[in-house]
């Protein structure tokens, strides 16, 4: 048969589901059209939202076709994230969030770092060191002056650790790719890459991470541009483990304990109840049995 316009289905087929669809949504007392539910505005709003916007709105992936249900090539596939990947989001202080998504194909770290660090503000994540002296910073800010949102390979150096510096002002290399980010008056997000061993491994710009299970991290931010960040607006994470935490967790073994919840129900089941109706029925008489027999229907009930 031939597909009406656009349909991936027959006209038979379409008619079928058509008419199981129509009648989920006329039992739904909750369906989105229902009349009172929600006002026209909030109803356009709603119908204008499209999958693709949804999945990239609450997912880690950057690009999808406009039509979701169509294959389409991209050309930001550097820019997505491998959907296999693992990921750990470490909370540091309410409002901020850090999220490390290891990519050992690729031996990049992907990271998507937020702050409420505000459009006049900054937030960066440091390697290598948990106490800023020596740290590998991945420095996020909005340029003041074309308003494009950065992010900027820093390193603090171990004789003072108070100021970043830029890797390229050392003749180092900026290595992190940048790929996505925004910011609002209230909220700065970035996502980047950086690799596992960085281009000036050898030199005080850049830290190697050769151990997942033992990460030193710092995180900071600002609520203006290049601000002390504070007490309150640093943590440090020493001696972090990314491994363990993406892995499965595994429970304590209860073997023995159902082993021994198995025996104590045969003993009661199939050897202490029958030989305690045995003798109610012919034992009836005696005080001492017709308690006994409370005694063990009452733990076999439980």
């Amino acid at each position: 048969a031939e597909l009406p316009n656009s349909a991936v289905i027959a006209e038979t087929f379409a008619a079928m589901i058509e008419v199981q669809f129509l009648r989920m949504r006329r039992a739904d007392p909750l369906f989105y059209c229902r009349p009172g539910i929600f006002d026209g505005k909030t109803l356009a709003e709603i119908e204008a939202r499209t999958i693709s916007q949804m999945v990239k709105d609450h997912t880690r992936v950057k690009w999808m076709p406009d039509n979701a249900f169509q294959a389409q090539a991209s050309a930001h596939d550097e820019a997505c994230y491998d959907a296999s990947a693992e990921s750990v989001t470490i909370v540091p202080v309410p409002g901020a969030a850090m999220t490390l998504t290891p990519d050992y194909a690729k031996q990049v770290l992907h990271v998507r770092l937020s702050a409420p660090a505000g459009e006049a503000g900054w937030a960066a994540i440091g390697f290598g060191s948990s106490t800023m002296a020596g740290a590998d910073v991945a420095f996020a800010s909005k340029d003041p002056t074309s308003g494009e949102l950065r992010v900027h390979d820093m390193f603090l150096p171990i004789e003072n650790p108070k100021i970043p510096i830029f890797d390229v002002d050392r003749g180092c290399v900026d290595d992190l790719n940048f790929t996505a980010g925004g910011v609002n008056e209230s909220l700065l997000w970035v996502e980047f890459s950086r690799p596992f061993v960085p281009a000036d491994a050898a030199t005080e710009c850049d830290s190697v991470i050769s151990d997942l299970t033992s990460l030193d991290l710092i995180f900071a931010f600002g609520v203006r541009p290049m601000a002390y960040h504070g007490v309150s607006h640093r943590v440090a994470f020493p001696n972090t483990n990314l491994v363990d935490s993406l892995a499965i967790q595994e429970f304590p073994d209860a073997s023995g304990i159902y082993y021994l919840h198995g025996l104590f129900m045969v003993l009661i089941w199939c050897l202490a109840i029958p030989i305690s109706a045995v003798l109610v029925r012919f034992f009836r008489s005696s005080p001492a049995v017709l308690q006994a027999h409370q005694v063990i229907s009452v733990i076999g009930l439980i």
